[in-house]
């Protein structure tokens, strides 16, 4: 008997916690978050063999490209990934 209700209240909680709507503070964040995406798209990086790519920087001194976000980056710069990492790019757009 003790275990029947054990597992009622266990599936109880589970129902009630999935059943549960986001909170406020929550939504709002996602909400900034894709308002902060810059419009256009990451260039294409190139691969394969016969692509030749020169060093990579190895830090992100300040006032450089480097990136997380398209929020760190001036204008209508995008964070784009590249074959040496991220870093900030002009967009391109498709028609």
């Amino acid at each position: 008997m003790m275990l029947k209700v054990l597992m009622f209240s266990a599936l109880l909680c589970l129902a009630l916690v999935n059943g549960t709507k986001p909170k406020k503070g929550k939504a709002a964040i996602y909400k900034v978050e894709a308002k902060n995406e810059k419009r256009g798209d990451c260039p294409v990086v190139p691969s394969g063999n016969n692509v030749t790519l020169a060093a990579c920087n190895t830090t992100c001194p300040g006032g450089s490209n480097c990136c997380s976000s398209d929020t760190n980056c001036t204008g209508i710069q995008k964070c784009c990934n590249t074959s040496c990492g991220m870093a900030c790019m002009n967009p391109e757009y498709s028609e």
